[in-house]
């Protein structure tokens, strides 16, 4: 009985032993959710920093829209004393506001188009990161009750040999 007993202490001490190492990996699975979470908010941060240098840019190409509506002007008030060169920079002008207008335009368009697309890349890899840590987590837990319920009915046949023999 004595050696039943110690056997029995040993056993529990290695049940304990094994709880503790399960509680060691949740809270490390918990550390390591809880730092993903805070790289979501870092990434989420840069992602607003580079909405705000967009806006920058957007209010920096209207400051130079206006720049060249004021360069048209006095290209106009030069026409009077320079017509030949006025016709022949008028077309320039011309040519390269239309150029810079359709490259502005394609530039917006491509930023927009590339900017929803990685939004929707970053929402995806985060769906399916959550769902990878759930099902992590889901195993965890089977493995947990698996292992809890092969050790309580380890226990109850031990305890009922024991008992039998008592």
């Amino acid at each position: 009985m004595k050696s039943e007993t110690s056997e029995l202490l040993v056993l529990e001490m290695k049940l304990k032993e094994e709880i503790d190492v399960i509680r060691a990996q949740k809270l490390e699975l918990m550390a390591e959710a809880d730092e993903l979470r805070a790289q979501k908010a870092n990434f989420e941060a840069e992602w607003e920093s580079i909405d705000e240098k967009r806006e920058e840019l957007r209010n920096e190409a209207e400051r130079i829209a206006e720049e060249r509506l004021a360069i048209s002007k006095f290209l106009k008030d030069e026409r009077d004393s320079l017509k030949l060169e006025k016709d022949a920079m008028r077309d320039q002008y011309k040519q390269e506001v239309e150029s810079l207008s359709r490259e502005r335009e394609d530039f917006m368009s491509k930023m927009v188009h590339e900017r929803s697309e990685w939004f929707s890349k970053i929402q995806q890899e985060r769906a399916d990161f959550l769902l990878d840590i759930e099902m992590q987590k889901k195993e965890l837990e089977n493995c947990i009750d698996n292992r809890r319920e092969e050790l309580e009915s380890y226990f109850k046949e031990r305890e009922k040999t024991f008992e039998q023999e008592k």
